[in-house]
């Protein structure tokens, strides 16, 4: 996964599937590129000391789960139930009904 630096959740793309210039010129890359220049910091963790503009820290947090929820639904409610010590097993299923 290609992404703007090392603290950030925004991924441009994967360069295991496409070239440098394709990541580098996709519309997600313009449009983090386009928020910086801006000084829109949406996309950055608070953490970072490169942020000039912090968004607070509640703020951050709903934004990263947002964009990771969106980008992969499944995998996002998986890592949630393993941060709250719960696995899929362990978590009761409502039967479906006909």
């Amino acid at each position: 996964m290609a992404k703007p630096c090392c603290w950030s959740w925004y991924v441009f793309g994967d360069l295991q599937e496409s070239t440098l210039l394709d990541v580098w010129n996709c519309s997600e890359a313009y449009r983090f590129r386009k928020r910086m220049l801006a000084l829109d910091f949406r996309d950055c963790p608070v953490n970072c000391d490169q942020n000039v503009r912090p968004i607070g820290f509640q703020r951050s947090q709903f934004r990263k789960a947002y964009y990771l929820v969106r980008r992969d639904p499944t995998g996002t409610m998986k890592k949630a139930l393993r941060k709250f010590g719960l696995t899929t097993a362990q978590v009761k299923r409502i039967p479906k009904t006909p």
